[in-house]
């Protein structure tokens, strides 16, 4: 499946699973989803997918702190971008 370039410039969520790390499904246990993975699992793109991905991405955040969640880039200019690390 193409995606559009600008999927890259998405944020990423990234998570550390110490089940994952010790069964060795994941290096160092980190695992991390991108826009284009919540695309493939909707099957399209669109302001509810997009909104449910930063949705999910700012409510790990409150959960976990940076330790849940770390932002890997720095789209979209937010004051939730901040609080991500």
């Amino acid at each position: 499946m193409q995606f559009p370039d600008f999927f890259a410039s998405a944020p990423v969520i990234r998570m550390h699973d110490p089940l994952a790390e010790f069964l060795g499904a994941a290096k160092d246990g980190i695992i991390e989803y991108r826009y284009a993975d919540a695309v493939r699992f909707a099957g399209h793109s669109c302001p509810t997918v997009a909104s449910a991905f930063l949705m999910t991405r700012a409510a790990l955040a409150a959960l976990y702190g940076s330790g849940g969640a770390r932002s890997v880039s720095t789209w979209p200019k937010r004051r939730m971008s901040a609080s991500l690390g």
